[in-house]
């Protein structure tokens, strides 16, 4: 998750792990772009943008966010963010945050019903 800096129009996020002929990556520069969230979920706010991490294997994995045309967190030539677990970046820092996300019980609707039944009894049936 994380929050768009002002003046990026879009936001990308290029994971990836390793480094030389070891690296594996999300997608090549700059990365996929995130989608903005149209409604809140257990995690984040509406407009917060969200971008589900692909399994790219062990290691240990780092994160840079672009605005696919020259700005990017951390700067060039700079290590990418390193996270495990659902992380959270606010726009501007230097570091993500970890965040736990509350499971919404599911709602149960219920509705009143009514039953009605006669019965005819005569002696001996």
């Amino acid at each position: 998750y994380a929050t768009k800096p002002s003046g990026w129009s879009k936001m990308y996020a290029y994971v990836y792990t390793g480094d030389g002929a070891t690296a594996k990556n999300n997608a090549a520069w700059p990365g996929v772009e995130m989608t903005a969230m149209a409604a809140a979920d257990s995690c984040a706010k509406a407009g917060t943008y969200k971008y589900e991490v692909p399994d790219l294997g062990e290691g240990t994995y780092r994160v840079i966010f672009s605005n696919g045309s020259g700005s990017q967190m951390p700067g060039a030539s700079q290590p990418g963010f390193e996270f495990s677990g659902k992380v959270s970046w606010d726009g501007s820092s230097a570091s993500l945050t970890a965040i736990t996300c509350t499971a919404t019980p599911p709602v149960i609707k219920t509705a009143d019903i009514t039953f009605s039944a006669t019965a005819d009894l005569k002696t001996g049936e």
